[in-house]
């Protein structure tokens, strides 16, 4: 496992690969305040968070777009055109947007910054596309994989990602270098005491085993050494195989897990049906891939998610 402290140097590393995009990052006069987009409220809090007053942070997309079917607007290019970055998660997870960009804003692409760049590849973990199930792996891929792109959901690349917003807003501003500093510093104090929290509560457990709707907290239970048994559903929205369906019953028993953890809002109505089967608990457990865009939404997230594990596995 790669600890924070080196995740960091990683995060600097990265920078330095961005750093070779050159002018795709503005410099700003002294009071322009700078406008970012990025793709995930976990961004916004985070970009957020750093730049302070001198930062406008907005959605990429509107409230409830779809981003498999969204067609941008000519108010959302205006938007896009007028943005000095853009964040992304990259790992595939916003492969629909840079083609809709290339055809639509072409002059936007270099405003592009992938939060993930600079952080170790071997730490990525792959979806297998041939099986039936939703197991991963945490070692280099198989040309079939697929890399799974939730690593927000883990606080300790949160921080690392930090570390390349900062570099790359003081960067884009160094007029506020040393407001950005202060402001990262401050939140990734926070960000350590989340991580010993969830260490806190992990601590007391023998064999904590879990097992979600969807493949997305692979990183968050390989951070605190969770056993992720396996998701219900291995493509949101798609049914799972009669084959996947009948070993997760069978690793639920194994297990004896208690509690199947949904999303909120997700209404899976196969979830519900598992769950009365089984006699399983249910509780919520936040992707965080919608919902509120606000600057302490990330911390509180987490700490919901940090409460659902507790009260479940305790």
């Amino acid at each position: 496992m790669v600890n924070q402290d080196r995740l960091l140097h990683r995060a600097r590393l990265g920078f330095l690969l961005l750093s070779l995009l050159g002018d795709a990052f503005v410099l700003l006069a002294n009071d322009a305040r700078m406008l970012v987009l990025v793709s995930l409220p976990a961004y916004y809090s985070w970009t957020a968070q750093i730049g302070g007053k001198w930062v406008q942070v907005e959605p990429l997309l509107p409230d409830n777009a779809d981003p498999h079917h969204f067609q941008f607007r000519p108010r959302d290019l205006q938007r896009v055109r007028r943005a000095d970055l853009i964040l992304l998660n990259g790992a595939g997870l916003e492969d629909w947007l840079k083609p809709a960009l290339r055809q639509q804003a072409p002059d936007s692409e270099g405003k592009i910054v992938e939060i993930s760049a600079g952080y170790p590849r071997a730490q990525w973990i792959f979806d297998d596309a041939e099986s039936e199930g939703n197991e991963t792996s945490s070692h280099p891929p198989d040309p079939s994989g697929f890399p799974n792109p939730h690593f927000w959901l883990d606080p300790v690349f949160a921080s690392f990602a930090v570390s390349n917003i900062l570099q790359i807003l003081q960067r884009a501003a160094p007029a506020h270098a040393d407001s950005f500093g202060t402001n990262a510093s401050v939140y990734l104090d926070r960000l350590r005491k989340l991580d010993a929290d969830f260490i806190a509560f992990r601590k007391p457990l023998k064999s904590p085993a879990l097992v979600t709707v969807h493949p997305a907290f692979p990183y968050l239970c390989r951070r605190y050494q969770l056993s992720l048994i396996g998701a219900l559903e291995v493509v949101p929205g798609v049914e799972p195989s009669p084959k996947h369906l009948s070993r997760l019953i069978r690793e639920i028993r194994t297990h004896r897990v208690g509690t199947l953890f949904v999303e909120p809002h997700s209404g899976s109505r196969l979830a519900e049906q598992l769950a009365s089967d089984l006699k399983l608990s249910t509780d919520e457990l936040d992707t965080m891939e919608t919902g509120a865009w606000s600057a302490n939404a990330y911390e509180d997230g987490m700490r919901r998610n940090l409460c659902a594990l507790s009260r479940s596995l305790h």
